[in-house]
C-alpha cells in the first residue's frame, strides 16, 4: 500500500459534516487514506466513490420517501443558501463514507469532502445543477430527504 498525501481543499466541507461522524476527524482521514491507497490514482481526475468500512464510521443522512409519506418539507439548512429536502426521524448508523476529490498526483489527493453514505446528486435548487442533471436530481429528491434529528 503507498502512503497518500491528503489536501484538504475546503475544511467548512469537512466540518460541515464533523457531528455525523462516530469517530474524530483523524480517524475517518486515515480510512480515507485506505481507500485512496486502494485505488488505480488518475493525475487530473475527479473521483466519487463510496468506501465500505468493517465497523460503523457515522450516521446516515438520507431517508427514502414515498409520495405518502408525511412530515416532509423543503426548508434552508444552516449555512446553506437554497431549500433542502427533509425529513426528522433518527438517522441510522452506516459503514459507508462517500470520498469526493481529485488527484493532483499518484500520491496526492485533494479532498473535497467525506461524509458517511452514498454520494447523491445535486439538490434541485443548486445553482451548479445544469439542465442534463435536473431529470435525475428532481427524481432522487422527490424520494428522498435529508433526516433532521430533534
Amino acid at each position: 500500500m503507498s502512503t497518500i498525501e491528503l489536501i484538504i481543499k475546503n475544511p467548512a466541507h469537512l466540518e460541515a459534516h464533523r457531528k455525523e461522524f462516530l469517530f474524530p476527524l483523524d480517524v475517518i482521514l486515515e480510512e480515507v487514506r485506505k481507500a485512496l491507497a486502494c485505488r488505480m490514482p488518475c493525475p487530473g481526475q475527479e473521483e466519487v466513490f463510496v468506501w465500505k468500512t468493517k465497523r460503523p464510521v457515522g450516521t446516515g443522512g438520507l431517508a427514502k420517501i414515498h409520495f405518502w409519506t408525511s412530515g416532509d418539507c423543503w426548508a434552508p439548512r444552516t449555512g446553506r443558501s437554497i431549500p433542502s429536502h427533509l425529513i426528522y426521524g433518527k438517522r441510522p448508523k452506516i459503514r459507508t463514507l462517500c470520498i469526493w476529490g481529485t488527484w493532483k498526483s499518484e500520491t496526492v489527493f485533494e479532498l473535497h469532502t467525506v461524509y458517511p453514505g452514498k454520494p447523491a446528486p445535486r439538490e434541485i435548487h443548486d445553482p451548479q445543477l445544469t439542465g442534463e442533471q435536473m431529470r435525475e436530481s428532481v427524481n432522487f429528491w422527490a424520494r428522498h430527504a435529508i433526516i433532521v434529528e430533534n
